[in-house]
C-alpha cells in the first residue's frame, strides 16, 4: 500500500538503531518497509496479533522494574558485556510484558536482547553507540514465572519499564 507519511525510526550514520512498531499486513500478509536514505535494513518479528482468542493486554502504572545503576531489580552496578539478568517484571498469571529497555551509556557499541528466560534471542531489543542513552519499546513473551532475561553485549547499564503484560 501508500506509506504512511510517518517515521517509525530515525536513525544518523555511522551505528546501528532499533525500534519497535506495530504494523498492519497487507491482504498477503506483507509489510513494506521503506527509507528516505540508502540504508541496511533488518526487520525482525516477534509477533503477531490475531481475532479471536489470545491474550488480554493489562495496563499498570509505568514501573522501573529493572536499573543497574542503582539495584532496582536485584543487580548491582553494572550490567557486564556478554551477561544475562533475570528480572521479574509481572506476575507468573501473565505470559507477555509490554515496557521499554533502555541502554545507558555502554562502553562500545552494542545491543540488549530480552527473552522468556530461554536464552533463545536472536534479535536485539535495543542498540547505542558507545556513551549513548537510547530506549525503546518491546512486547515479547516472559517466563512462566514472569520473568524476563536481558543480556547486554557491551559492559553499560541496563533498565527496564513495564507499561503492562498479557494475560489470557
Amino acid at each position: 500500500g501508500q506509506a504512511g507519511g510517518v517515521a517509525n525510526l530515525n536513525f544518523r550514520p555511522g551505528s546501528a538503531w532499533s525500534a519497535s512498531a506495530i504494523v498492519n499486513v497487507s491482504e498477503a500478509d506483507t509489510i513494506c518497509v521503506s527509507s528516505s536514505v540508502s540504508t541496511d535494513v533488518i526487520v525482525d518479528i516477534t509477533g503477531t496479533f490475531a481475532v479471536g482468542a489470545g491474550l488480554r493486554y493489562v495496563p499498570v502504572t509505568p514501573t522501573r522494574m529493572l536499573d543497574t545503576r542503582d539495584g532496582t531489580g536485584g543487580w548491582f552496578p553494572i550490567h557486564g558485556a556478554g551477561q544475562t539478568i533475570g528480572t521479574r517484571v509481572a506476575p507468573p498469571s501473565a505470559q507477555a510484558v509490554t515496557g521499554t529497555i533502555t541502554m545507558v551509556r555502554p562502553l562500545d557499541r552494542g545491543y540488549v536482547t530480552a527473552d522468556a528466560c530461554s536464552g533463545s534471542s536472536r534479535t536485539s531489543s535495543a542498540n547505542a553507540a558507545s556513551g549513548a542513552v537510547i530506549a525503546n519499546s518491546i512486547t515479547l513473551g516472559i517466563s512462566d514465572t514472569g520473568q524476563l532475561c536481558l543480556r547486554a553485549s557491551s559492559t553499560g547499564q541496563t533498565l527496564f519499564d513495564v507499561t503492562g503484560w498479557w494475560v489470557p
